[in-house]
C-alpha cells in the first residue's frame, strides 16, 4: 500500500546520528513534522551521504510496523519506508539487529519465532 507523502518533508531537522555496529547511522527527526503517530520518526542512513536526504537512496525511515528479520538463508534485514510511502529493507548484521530491539523494544522476526533483545 503507496501512501503518497506520508513521510515527505521539505527540510528535516535532524538529531546527533548514532552510529549502528553494521555502519548505518540513524537520526531522529526532531522537527514537528505532519504525521502524528505512536512510532518516533527515525531515520537511517548509510556512508553516500552527508545527512540522510544528501544519501544515494534519500531519507529511508525506520518502519516500526514491520518486524526486523534474522534469516540464515535470507540474511537480517532492517524495515524501511521511503518518503513516499514504500516498502523496503536493507541488509544487516545480527549484532545490529539486537541493538535496535533493545533499543526501540522492536521485535525480531527469526524464521517465524518472534524475540525481543533485553539487556541483561
Amino acid at each position: 500500500m503507496k501512501e503518497q507523502g506520508l513521510y515527505d518533508f521539505i527540510s528535516p531537522v535532524w538529531s546527533v546520528p548514532t552510529m549502528l555496529p553494521d555502519g548505518h547511522r540513524i537520526w531522529h527527526a526532531v522537527t514537528t513534522t505532519k504525521l502524528a503517530g505512536k512510532y518516533p520518526l527515525i531515520a537511517i542512513s548509510d556512508e553516500s551521504g552527508v545527512m540522510p536526504q544528501d544519501t544515494d537512496d534519500g531519507i529511508l525511515w525506520l518502519d516500526f510496523t514491520e518486524p526486523l528479520m534474522m534469516g540464515q538463508k535470507v540474511g537480517s534485514s532492517i524495515p524501511l519506508v521511503t518518503t513516499n510511502g514504500e516498502r523496503t529493507r536493507t541488509p544487516t548484521d545480527g549484532i545490529t539487529l539486537l541493538v535496535l530491539s533493545r533499543e526501540f523494544d522492536w521485535k525480531i522476526n527469526a524464521q517465524g519465532i518472534f524475540y525481543k533483545a533485553v539487556r541483561a
